[in-house]
Order: structure tokens, then C-alpha cells, then sequence
């Protein structure tokens, strides 16, 4: 069945997960709007969530960023692209190619010209194929096009190559593959006040969903994305990115000195407020040295006090806090 639109198609679509916004991705999206230009409609960034995988196959690759972030830096592109997320489910992947093609690429986003990647595949049991797509497009008067990533260090970005990086704690080689430091996000909760009790506060960490580097001290950049009421303290869009960081620790993993289990918690310098219950974004800027047991708390009091000297002078270098 073709589709029922009578109207002129209004928008280029680039469709794609985009996780991390990386900067293969940006360039692609750079392209988006300038061809979107040219064809003068409206250029259109479409993702999923959740991620298709996650409906699938019951399990997701760990994300660089969560919606709301991506939604961020996809928004705070050059161009003013709009953003559409499509809700992945059941009755979406259970959509023939061309069901997928008439319902929603033309009669729900209303498409004149479609980018994806070479490798992209739609429609039940991912039938469809960059191929059949060009298919459709001659069919029904849409342009198709498969876009190809930029390459860094002999290979294509890639979101998985990002992740890759990350788990071994290759903060800078993700950094530069993202164009931005790698960053967590979560809510302030109660801990059980050991840092305070030894003059290093810290605020503990829950909900984070982006994937964690090995367990070990970072330098970071902290910014205050929303208080306790959940009212925002910095708008999530380019400019939270702006808005004030806070130079700081942050611990990942147990804390074998005081027996205590694993954990996300950063320590803020020259910070006093009370932070519980405000979300905090907080950017790996470097890592300062891994997990140890120390022979008393004085010598962990000793060692927090060389991290926090080193990732000062990491984090000025760095000119992000």
C-alpha cells in the first residue's frame, strides 16, 4: 500500500540511535541540514528509544548518553535540526518494510529525503536494507541516501569503538572521538557520611545509566543540572554546558580501606552546600590512579589529599572548572 499523502513532503529525516552524538555523528548531521537547505524543507534528526536492541533482544548496549542528554546536544546542533523519537516497541518492529516506509517514514514524518547508514535495516525481522530503501524512494518520490562516518585513527567513529575505549579507560581517546570529555549523571543521595567523617565530603551517586570507566579516582568537571524538587538549575541544552562547573574527585568502585562496597560518589572542591537530592553531571577530565587499600585512614587522608592537588593541576590544564 502506498502512502496516503497528497501534500509535498516537508522534511529531510536522518535516522539513526546517535548514541553519544559523536563527532562522526555530527559531521553526518552537518550534512542533514546542509542538504536539507539545498532541498529547502525542514532538516529532521529521528532516534529511538528505547533503544531497539533493548525490545529485541532483551539487552542494550551500555549508553554514552541518555535520552535527555542526546536530545540536548542533537538539539544544539547548527541548523536548529528538529528532534523526533520514535517510541521503539513491539508493534513498531513487528511493521513490514514497506508498512514501515508508508506509515512512518511518509505519513508520520512526512519524508522527501531520507539519510541513514550503510548498514541500516528496517522492518520486521530487519528485512529491509539500504537497497530496498532506494527501492521505496524511486516508488514513492523520496530520496534515499546512505551516509558513511568520517574516520579517526584509520577506522570509522563508531559509538561501539567509544565504548571500547571507556572500559579500558581510555578517557582521552573516547574524548576525542566524542569531542567532549565522557560524562555520568545522577541524584544525590545519602551515604554513609565516611568521607565527612575523615574532611573529604562526598556526594554519592544513584541512577546512573552511562557506562562507567574502570573503578578507580577521576579529575571531573561537576555541573548542577537540577535541585531537589527536580526544578532545573541549569537548562539541558548548550547552555548547562556554560553554565558553572565545580572541580572535583570522583570514586568508582569499592573502598576497600573502610570496607565499604562499590560506589559513585565525587568530591566537590571548595563546595559547602547541602547537595542531596540534586542531579549532578559530572565529565571525566582524567584519571588520577586505581582503587587501593591504605594501612589506615590517615594514609587514605594522605592520598585523597595528593589526588586532590594532582587533578587541580589536571583540571586548570584543562580549562573546564
Amino acid at each position: 500500500m502506498s502512502s496516503s499523502k497528497t501534500t509535498t513532503p516537508s522534511r529531510l529525516i536522518a535516522i539513526g540511535n546517535f548514541d553519544g552524538v559523536h563527532r562522526g555523528h555530527q559531521q553526518v548531521l552537518l550534512r542533514a541540514v546542509k542538504l536539507a537547505q539545498e532541498l529547502q524543507v525542514q532538516a529532521t534528526i529521528v532516534t529511538f528509544s528505547p533503544h531497539p536492541a533493548e525490545v529485541l533482544r532483551g539487552q542494550a548496549p551500555p549508553l554514552l548518553t541518555r535520552l535527555e542528554d542526546k536530545l540536548s546536544l542533537l538539539r544544539a546542533l547548527p541548523g536548529a535540526p528538529d528532534v523526533v523519537v520514535l517510541p521503539f516497541d513491539r508493534a513498531l518492529a513487528a511493521l513490514s518494510p514497506a508498512e514501515f516506509i508508508d506509515q512512518v517514514v511518509l505519513d508520520q514524518l512526512d519524508a522527501r529525503a531520507v539519510l541513514v547508514g550503510a548498514n541500516f535495516r528496517f522492518g520486521r525481522g530487519r528485512a529491509g536494507d539500504l537497497k530496498l530503501l532506494e527501492s521505496f524512494g524511486a516508488q514513492r518520490g523520496f530520496q534515499a541516501e546512505a551516509f558513511a562516518l568520517a574516520e579517526f585513527a584509520g577506522k570509522p567513529f563508531s559509538s561501539t569503538r567509544i565504548r571500547e575505549a571507556l572500559r579500558v579507560g581510555e578517557l582521552e581517546l573516547a574524548r576525542e572521538m566524542l569531542g567532549r570529555p565522557h560524562a555520568l549523571r545522577g541524584k544525590v543521595v545519602a551515604g554513609d557520611g565516611r568521607g565527612r567523617q575523615i574532611g573529604f565530603p562526598t556526594a554519592n551517586l544513584a541512577g546512573v545509566l552511562e557506562l562507567l570507566p574502570p573503578a578507580g579516582v577521576y579529575a571531573v568537571a561537576v555541573t548542577l543540572l537540577k535541585n531537589r524538587n527536580g526544578i532545573e538549575a541549569a537548562a539541558h541544552d548548550s547552555r548547562a554546558l556554560a553554565s558553572k562547573k565545580w572541580a572535583g574527585v570522583l570514586h568508582l568502585g569499592a573502598r576497600p580501606t573502610v570496607d565499604r562496597p562499590e560506589s559513585v560518589e565525587v568530591h566537590l572542591f571548595d563546595f559547602e552546600q547541602d547537595l542531596y537530592g540534586v542531579e549532578l553531571r559530572v565529565e571525566l577530565l582524567g584519571a588520577l590512579r586505581g582503587v587501593e587499600r591504605f594501612e589506615s585512614v590517615e594514609a587514605l587522608k594522605e592520598q585523597i589529599s595528593k589526588d586532590i592537588v594532582k587533578a587541580r593541576s589536571l583540571i586548570q590544564a584543562d580549562g573546564l572548572a
